[in-house]
C-alpha cells in the first residue's frame, strides 16, 4: 500500500515541454483538478490564423507561412497542415493551422504573430503604389508623365495589398505613373520628375 502511494507522488507528462510557475508547495495535498503547474511543448509550435473567405479555396496542406512578432526582427517561417472545413459565419473568415519548427525557443506560446499567407505569384506584374490609383465613377485611373505633361490613364486593377496594386491592363512596362500631388493634377498639366533619390 505504501509503494502504491508513493507511485502516486510521482507525476508524469505525457509529452515532453518546459515547465511554467509551479502553483503548489511541497507537501500540500493535491486533488486531480489542481493546477500543479503547466507544460509547454515549445518545439514544434503550432500557430492558428484566420484568412478572409474569399481565400479559402487558395489554402493549400503544405502551403508555407511566414510570420514576425513583437520583440523579433527576424521572420519566421512554418507550414500549414490543417483547416477548419467551414467558414466561422461571425467572421466570415477561414481558421488555419500551421507547424512552426523552434529549436532555439524564440518563439513564446501565446504571442501575438503578424502573418504573411502567398495566395498567388504573378511573375510579370506591374504594380503601383496605391495612393497613385485614382477611383472614380465607373473604374480606376492613374496619372502619367507624356511629353512632359500629366495625363490621365484608366486602369484595371488586380492584386493589392497595403501599399501597392497590380494594374493587370492600361499601364505598359516603362510609363512613369506621377505618385505625389495627385489631387491637384489635371490633364495636359506641365509636370518634371524629380530624379530618384536612389
Amino acid at each position: 500500500l505504501v509503494d502504491a502511494q508513493l507511485l502516486q507522488t510521482d507525476i508524469r507528462a505525457p509529452f515532453a515541454g518546459v515547465v511554467g510557475l509551479r502553483s503548489v508547495s511541497e507537501g500540500s495535498y493535491l486533488t486531480p483538478a489542481t493546477t500543479i503547474a503547466t507544460l509547454q511543448q515549445v518545439d514544434p509550435v503550432k500557430m492558428d490564423f484566420s484568412v478572409p473567405e474569399q481565400y479559402a479555396g487558395k489554402i493549400r496542406i503544405g502551403g508555407e507561412v511566414t510570420f514576425r512578432v513583437k520583440g523579433s526582427d527576424e521572420p519566421f517561417a512554418g507550414s500549414i497542415y490543417a483547416t477548419e472545413p467551414t467558414v466561422e459565419a461571425a467572421t466570415r473568415s477561414l481558421l488555419v493551422r500551421a507547424r512552426v519548427p523552434n529549436p532555439e525557443g524564440a518563439l513564446v506560446p501565446g504571442a501575438f504573430a503578424d502573418v504573411e499567407l502567398v495566395i498567388a505569384e504573378v511573375g510579370d506584374a506591374l504594380v503601383v503604389p496605391s495612393l497613385a490609383v485614382i477611383p472614380e465613377l465607373g473604374g480606376t485611373k492613374v496619372f502619367v508623365l507624356e511629353d512632359g505633361l500629366a495625363q490621365p490613364r484608366q486602369v484595371e486593377t488586380g492584386i493589392r495589398t497595403d501599399t501597392a496594386i497590380e494594374i493587370t491592363r492600361g499601364l505598359a512596362p516603362g510609363d512613369q505613373v506621377i505618385v505625389s500631388a495627385i489631387q491637384r493634377l489635371r490633364p495636359g498639366l506641365p509636370v518634371e520628375a524629380l530624379p530618384d533619390s536612389d
